[in-house]
């Protein structure tokens, strides 16, 4: 069996990162764990910089952020 692809939308990977125990972080573990999430240079650098505005600061640390971006540009095509 092939691996599936996804592209998943910024909105959802957003939702992740910023609550890791609901239904946007368990889709994007799952593809991560059993397929492949897909992003082209401009997919990525818009979710970059949605990720990393301020008013998330309140949510999670900006180092979390960073990880998170770290961690899905080393598993992603």
């Amino acid at each position: 069996m092939t691996a599936k692809r996804a592209v998943i939308d910024t909105n959802v990977l957003i939702s992740g990162s910023l609550r890791p125990g609901g239904t946007a972080a368990a889709v994007t573990r799952w593809f991560i764990r059993y397929g492949r999430l897909i992003f082209s240079t401009e997919t990525f650098a818009e979710l970059e910089s949605r990720l990393m505005r301020s008013k998330f600061d309140r949510y999670v640390t900006r180092a979390v952020r960073q990880d998170v971006l770290r961690d899905l540009g080393a598993v992603a095509e």
